[in-house]
């Protein structure tokens, strides 16, 4: 039994382990609840025993990281390698200088350059690659010099051979969705969807169109995410509803996301686009610049087929204008810590293939300089591979740097992840609309002081956080309606604190977070020297802008005063030595927030800049420059405005803007406008640029500006300004409260009066119109009333008797007491039509037999009498029948009823 019991227990252990790694007891800790494509959040506890560098982890989208790149990004990692690089070895064996191998698709062979000699200067490098395969829609040659999963060159030819009709995707767009149309604007506003475009040489860029008898060229444009242009082309004569597309030759290596967009390079018009609002799951936006994906439209792009290979010559530079140069000395001094090559430096090339090939590689030429002159490399070389093997303790690395991400469609999931193909563990996640726990700060503290700890989250669905629970170990819990709290650790340690957050939608996400508790010296001077490194990498960066830029992020960042308050509290440190003296620093330190890095989120090209309505100061304009308007005529002085500057200047912007990442926050900290002018013409009357006064305006140079009622004037004299400005103000060019005009009393308002007439005549040409309709439409109602009166009847009936007859009938048949539906059934059996027995059963009963009258006469008859009206009493005349008997009351009988009577 004992027996049993030990081999239960060593199989249980067993499963746990494989031959070159072992996880914990407690393997591994990640969030539960995340929202769309966010980072899995955790870590694992593993342990490494001469496991391969290059080992591969792996998520179960798919998603790889190397062993030795996930311990590289835990700077915190413990272990040791079998050789100094920690990489893999190649041994060059077999050289040649011609080197033939054959390659089936999805196969792969890795060649060697071997480099000699303590290198001074790689000069330049050409081969030749030779391939017999044919056309095809997938890449059948790429190449990753260097080895580091980053295609660098490869087959770039284009080909029509083959329509690759499976390789058209429209990104987000749905055709079971209640399609609109748009208006395709005029550039730089842009229809733009986002697509994942595939591995191919060009692409076939296009979109449903409806022309509406449009006649305007259009456009589709290839951006990258970052809205730079990347290609463009002109699409046909778009002349009946349908689909269009134009070619563009842009080489893609590996699938990813880009915009594709459509748009009129000039003129505004009336050709369409479809597709749908959708703020959820839409990948699509209208404007000039990238904005909110809220919708979808028919955009489309379908990859080419790449042309047969032939021959391709390898040089110094590739694809992109990457410096194959620099790549290669870039890769020795990283593998081999320096460029002395004096016991061999191999540079690893793979050549993935796509398609059935044979490949020839020849000519090479490798020209490098060394200290003992210069030196020519001629030969191509196997390798043989000898991996390097990592050792470790049981330790626990962060899964946040790999970035796996979670799927993009809400509900439950499986998330695994292995190494080697092996399994490390295996959870259920939510891919939710929900809070997320981001981090928390401080995450450094010393024993003995109470710190303030804040904790930062994201909310979606305009949900709001209700309820912080805070547990700092053990089985208390503290409860706060706000993200900080106060505690204090007694004793020093390693601690986790674990936050629970609840959002108004009783949705609970927690998270545990790491804080080291340490004695005051140690944890101040730890932070101490995180925060100057922080700021010295900032300050590196900020120096590397031009003058202009520096100084506004140096005066933004306020740069020179942190730069002393940190060197005051050095001081303070070095003199300090009771606990209430480092509280006092610590409490100093901790309230600093200083970025951690600078970065150049946005520059655009030269955009046309329009001023729009709402940003026409009329008030300034007046005070700077006389003159008088009304406020009834304000839109029309606004349009003039317009109409002035698109007539008179040509002007462009370029915009800059600047981010500051801090550690739970990115924020926006300048913006830097250059706005260039250019008159179009000789312009007689001096025009004022008036820019409002933004949030710390700073201006580049002395513009002969002055200062009106919040606003920055500047006379433009000469006929082209550029003028350079700066600011803190959450403005871009979209929005950019600026606008030129020369005075009030020089503005053309007669363009406008007459577009304002235009409208007007407009106006009264279509009331107009709309009133000759309705009396036109009553005349021939009156003309089809009377036809019915007068006609319908003998249209019925020609024989007049027929008719007598059937009132005859009915009047019997009522006496009788039948009903009307008993009479219909009667007179349908001996042939009457039922539009005939309608007519003299309502006839029979006094009904209206024809349409609805326009008493017609009786108001001519009024109108004709109306100018001679008169107040002379008149004695009533009474009426004879043409029988001589008084006119009979209105009773069953028509005047044709009474006829049939006597008859």
């Amino acid at each position: 039994m004992r027996m049993i019991k030990f081999f239960i227990i060593c199989m249980f252990l067993i499963s746990f382990v494989s031959a070159s790694f072992q996880v914990g007891n407690l393997s591994h800790s990640i969030d539960t609840y995340y929202g769309p494509q966010k980072i899995i959040n955790g870590w694992i506890n593993i342990s490494l025993n001469n496991e391969p560098s290059d080992s591969l982890f792996r998520d179960s989208s798919g998603k790889i990281i190397s062993l030795i790149n996930l311990l590289k990004i835990n700077e915190e990692a413990d272990y040791k390698c079998t050789n100094l690089a920690c990489e893999v070895e190649y041994l060059p064996k077999n050289g040649q200088e011609v080197k033939s191998f054959y390659l089936s698709s999805g196969s792969n062979q890795m060649i060697g350059l071997n480099l000699q000699g303590n290198i001074l200067n790689i000069n330049s490098i050409n081969f030749t690659i030779d391939s017999d395969a044919g056309p095809s829609c997938t890449n059948q040659l790429k190449i990753d010099f260097t080895k580091d999963g980053l295609i660098e060159s490869g087959n770039s030819r284009v080909s029509d051979a083959q329509a690759c009709n499976y390789l058209k995707t429209r990104g987000c767009f749905s055709g079971n969705k209640t399609l609109s149309e748009f208006t395709i604007g005029t550039y730089p506003n842009k229809h733009c969807q986002r697509i994942k475009l595939t591995e191919s040489p060009g692409f076939k860029l296009g979109a449903w169109i409806n022309p509406s008898g449009d006649t305007r060229n259009l456009s589709m444009g290839l951006y990258n995410l970052y809205g730079e242009k990347l290609k463009d082309c002109k699409l046909p004569l778009v002349n009946q509803i349908g689909e269009y597309s134009c070619d563009v030759e842009y080489l893609v290596t590996e699938s990813q996301e880009y915009f594709v967009c459509i748009y009129s390079e000039k003129d505004q018009g009336t050709s369409k686009i479809r597709g749908y609002q959708d703020a959820e799951n839409g990948c699509g936006f209208y404007g000039s610049d990238i904005g909110l994906e809220i919708a979808s439209f028919e955009i489309f792009a379908q990859g080419k087929s790449f042309d047969s290979i032939g021959k391709i010559n390898i040089t110094s530079y590739l694809e992109g204008q990457i410096s194959l140069n620099s790549l290669m000395s870039d890769y020795i001094i990283q593998r081999y810590g320096s460029l002395d090559c004096s016991n061999n430096c191999i540079i690893p090339i793979v050549f993935y293939s796509g398609a059935n090939q044979n490949i020839n590689l020849s000519n090479l030429k490798i020209n490098y300089d060394t200290t003992l002159g210069p030196t020519i490399s001629n030969k191509f070389y196997d390798l043989d591979r000898v991996s390097s093997n990592i050792t470790a303790d049981f330790q626990q690395l962060q899964l946040n740097p790999a970035k796996f991400l979670t799927p993009n469609n809400y509900g439950e999931k499986n998330f695994t992840l292995t190494l080697n193909n092996k399994s490390i563990f295996t959870q259920k996640i939510f891919v939710e609309r929900i809070p997320i726990l981001q981090s928390i700060k401080p995450t450094k503290t010393v024993t003995g002081y109470p710190t303030d700890f804040k904790i930062n989250a994201e909310t979606f669905e305009n949900s709001t956080i209700v309820k912080y629970e805070w547990n700092f170990g053990g089985n208390s819990t503290n409860i706060t309606s706000v993200n900080t709290i106060t505690h204090t650790f007694e004793n020093l340690g390693q601690y986790d604190i674990t936050v629970t957050i609840t959002d108004s939608k009783q949705r609970v996400v927690s998270k545990t977070f790491s804080v080291t508790v340490g004695s005051p010296k140690e944890i101040i001077e730890e932070i101490l020297a995180g925060k100057q490194a922080d700021l010295s990498n900032v300050l590196t960066q900020i120096n590397t802008f031009t003058p202009f830029v520096k100084k506004g992020l140096e005066e933004s960042l306020d740069t020179y005063n942190i730069e002393g308050e940190l060197k005051g509290i050095q001081t303070e440190f070095y003199g300090a030595s009771s606990v209430e003296e480092y509280n006092v620093i610590l409490v100093k330190l901790l309230a600093m927030d200083i970025p951690k890095y600078l970065v150049q989120s946005m520059k655009t090209d030269k955009i046309s800049f329009y001023p729009t309505p709402q940003n026409i100061n009329l008030d300034i304009l007046q005070l700077i420059g006389g003159g008088d308007y009304s406020i009834q005529g304000e839109e029309a002085y606004i349009k003039a405005i317009q109409r002035w500057g698109q007539a008179n200047l040509d002007v462009k912007i370029i915009f800059e803007g600047y981010d500051v990442g801090y550690e739970s926050s990115i924020d926006s900290v300048l913006k830097v406008f250059t706005i260039e002018i250019t008159e179009k013409g000789e312009i007689v009357h001096t025009p004022y640029l008036i820019l409002k006064k933004l949030e710390n305006l700073k201006l580049k140079e002395n513009y002969l500006d002055k200062e009106e009622s919040g606003y920055i004037v500047i006379e433009l004299i000469d006929p082209s300004y550029e003028i350079v400005f700066s600011t803190t103000e959450n403005v871009d060019f979209t929005n950019l409260p600026l606008f030129i005009s020369p005075a009030l009393e020089r503005l053309n308002l007669e363009e406008e009066v007459k577009l304002a007439e235009e409208k007007k005549f407009k106006l009264f040409l279509f009331m107009f119109i709309l009133f000759l309709l309705i009396i036109l439409g009553i005349v021939a109602y009156i003309i089809l009333q009377e036809w019915y009166k007068k006609k319908y009847e003998d249209y019925l009936f020609k024989n007049k008797n027929h008719l007598f007859n059937l009132i005859n009938y009915i009047q019997n048949a009522k006496q009788s007491g039948m009903s009307d539906q008993d009479i219909t059934l009667n007179l349908k059996k001996e042939g009457w039509t039922m539009e005939q027995i309608t007519y003299v059963l309502r006839k029979y009963a006094g009904k209206r037999t024809g349409m609805v009258e326009i008493p017609h006469k009786e108001l001519f008859e009024k109108l004709k009498n109306l100018p001679s009206k008169v107040s002379i009493q008149k004695k009533p005349i009474q009426e004879k029948t043409p029988f001589g008997s008084q006119v009979a009351p209105r009773g069953k009988f028509s005047s044709n009823t009474q006829k049939f009577n006597k008859l």
